[in-house]
């Protein structure tokens, strides 16, 4: 019996916040190495149809168009039709980069019949080079620490680079595990300059590495004696403390250093109010604090609404621990 032709794919794909970096030092051999956490919200939710060329449509529609192309061009394939229903906004801290690259290829190769894994995927697209967090959260959503890459002449990498300008394969992940489905993440993005990106992205990276291998040190201990032990044992207290702390440890210093000051503001104001930690997602501008449950969620997203009267938007979102839902339509 003959399978139906698909007619489209529909793709939605968490967003995620990056909590650091782990080693930009690279005197073991290795750099970069990193953990975060699929969102449930925003997402980037894109439908993919049959289509003699390639149209676009939605917002977020130029960041999709660059990638479907490239990704059709490497594969022979003459185009489709990609409606966009929902976002991920650039540059304040979601990963919409990398989840823009994983949504138009991982539509189109389905839409085709390409078996494509999201690695893969990645690898076509020029993502993952620094951070896997984007690539593993799409894959499978929850919890994430990768381990980066092996560092020197002739190695994966050679130079301290960004994802944006690294074409190494995506990292190992060493450790994936569903997120606390009672924490919850009061998501704050202020109206503010967008965190650094292209070249100035670069520049940082350059400047401020290698980083010291003792503040390296500081942070990896912090992360594999307080911080995973806590995401295991369910440990809110233990793990926002440690996740407060990441900002002032390795290259959280630099992270810190370069983003906007209104995000450091909005980070002592949600631990002021009760927050159990908090943070600044990649380079920001966005922050988040963590809580137990809709109501301490609640409280304290009202506290943030008066500080939010030169624009932005602050919002309730969960662990996302499914990753990306791709659904054919036949």
């Amino acid at each position: 019996m003959e399978e139906e032709p698909l007619q489209s794919v529909e793709v939605s794909s968490p967003s995620r916040l990056h909590l650091s970096l782990l080693d930009l030092n690279g005197d073991l051999g290795r750099i970069d190495g990193g953990l975060g956490v699929a969102l449930r919200e925003p997402r980037l939710h894109l439908i993919a149809e049959h289509a003699p060329g390639l149209s676009v449509t939605g917002p977020g529609k130029d960041l999709v168009r660059s990638y479907a192309k490239r990704f059709c061009a490497q594969h022979g394939i003459d185009g489709a039709k990609l409606t966009i229903k929902a976002s991920i906004p650039r540059h304040v801290g979601f990963g919409s980069g990398t989840q823009s690259a994983l949504v138009a290829g991982s539509a189109i190769a389905r839409l085709n019949g390409l078996e494509r894994t999201p690695q893969q995927v990645a690898c076509d697209l020029g993502r993952g080079g620094t951070s896997g967090i984007g690539v593993a959260t799409f894959d499978r959503g929850g919890f994430i620490v990768d381990g980066g890459h092996s560092f020197g002449p002739g190695q994966e990498k050679e130079r301290f680079l960004p994802s944006s300008a690294s074409r190494a394969d995506p990292p190992p992940v060493l450790m994936r595990i569903a997120f606390p489905s009672s924490w919850r993440f009061v998501v704050v993005v202020p109206h503010t300059a967008p965190g650094i990106h292209g070249d100035a992205e670069r520049a940082a990276f350059a400047e401020r590495c290698p980083v010291p291998r003792d503040a390296v040190e500081s942070l990896c201990r912090l992360v594999l004696m307080k911080l995973l032990p806590a995401v295991v044992e369910r440990d809110i207290s233990g793990f926002g403390e440690a996740v407060t702390a990441l900002r002032l440890e390795g290259f959280g210093r630099v992270g810190a250093d370069l983003s906007p000051p209104r995000s450091i503001e909005l980070v002592e104001h949600l631990l002021h109010e009760g927050a159990a930690g908090a943070g600044i997602s990649s380079f920001g501008p966005v922050v988040y604090g963590i809580v137990e449950g809709a109501r301490g969620a609640r409280q304290l997203q009202d506290s943030v609404m008066p500080h939010l009267r030169e624009g932005g938007k602050v919002f309730i979102t969960q662990a996302d621990n499914r990753g990306a839902r791709i659904r054919p339509i036949y």
